[in-house]
């Protein structure tokens, strides 16, 4: 009997770690383009739409909201797919450069972020759904960025 009920309390804390797991990696909500601007707006950025300056025919929009010190780019692609390709991307690209680097990947069920630290460098590409955010700019702004993208929820 003592066998089967310590397979049995097994059992149930793989299961309870297992829904604990999933309930942390909730999808995350797209941010859409009038949410983007209205929320770095309200944070003093000035927004402007920079789609032209790609000939990409899978990007339907980007916008970079700026201050004086730092600029935040957000993408929206025409298919997750397209999304998760450019997010890729991006991040090989951060993880090619040499030097003492630290980096954090998360993945959910509808979105990833990369975020690195490399000397005075400061990088984050994050995506959900369509969506991503690309930011790579100086570390002194990283408290800034950490919470504007908090406010994003990317």
């Amino acid at each position: 009997m003592s066998r089967k009920l310590s397979v049995l309390i097994a059992l149930l804390l793989i299961m309870t770690f297992t829904l604990t797991a999933c309930s942390l990696m909730k999808p995350k909500t797209v941010l859409t383009p009038e949410d983007f601007q209205t929320k770095m707006e309200a944070a003093g950025l000035a927004v402007e739409d920079a789609t032209d300056q790609f000939e990409e025919e899978t990007l339907d929009l980007l916008l970079i909201a700026y201050n004086d010190d730092f600029q935040i780019e957000f993408y929206v692609m025409d298919t997750d797919a397209h999304a998760e390709q450019a997010f890729a991307g991006n991040v090989q690209n951060f993880e090619e450069l040499s030097g003492v680097k630290s980096t954090t990947k998360t993945n959910g069920s509808n979105y990833n972020t990369f975020v690195m630290t490399l000397g005075e460098q400061y990088a984050i590409v994050s995506r959900v759904d369509n969506t991503f955010i690309y930011i790579d700019e100086q570390t002194e702004d990283r408290d800034a960025i950490k919470e504007l993208m908090k406010t994003l929820g990317y």
